[in-house]
This record gives structure tokens, sequence and C-alpha cells, in this order.
């Protein structure tokens, strides 16, 4: 889902209409655009949805992270723990 919303940089669509075309709950849709895009209106007071640099870095790091965890990643802590001075 997240990937469908990868290659767009702008969303004039509202989630209700996005929800209905990418076959998912309206709630999902929002949260995606509340998450990764920016809302602003325009002329005709539609939403329109735009996603900048920062929202794009954000994006990739969510769509790795959801990656490692699918594929059961894991790795020991600890070492990073000690030197960052956070207890267990």
């Amino acid at each position: 889902m997240l990937l469908r919303f990868f290659r767009q940089r702008t969303v004039q669509s509202d989630p209700e209409a996005l929800a209905k075309k990418f076959y998912t709950w309206p709630l999902l849709v929002s949260g995606i655009l509340g998450k990764f895009f920016q809302q602003t209106s325009n002329q005709e007071q539609q939403a329109k949805y735009t996603r900048d640099n920062t929202c794009m870095d954000k994006f990739i790091c969510h769509i790795i992270v959801l990656h490692l965890a699918i594929s059961d990643y894991a790795f020991n802590a600890t070492g990073l723990m000690q030197q960052l001075k956070v207890a267990p």
C-alpha cells in the first residue's frame, strides 16, 4: 500500500475516493496522507496533498523498517544501548 503512494508527489483526490481506487479502508489512506504528505487547498477548496523531500526521507525510512519487521530481522542491541547509556 505504501509503495502505491511512493511514486506520487501530489494527490488531488480525497481519501474516500483513493480508498475505493486502491480497494482499501479510508482510515488507512487518510493515515498515510496525514503522515507522509502535507495538505494544501487549491482555488476550488479541493484538498491537495503534496510530498516534499523531508516527507520523502520519512517515507523511505518507514518502508525500510516495515520490510525489516516483515522479514523478522533481529539484532543484539546491548552494545548500542551501552554506548548510548540507555537502560535495558
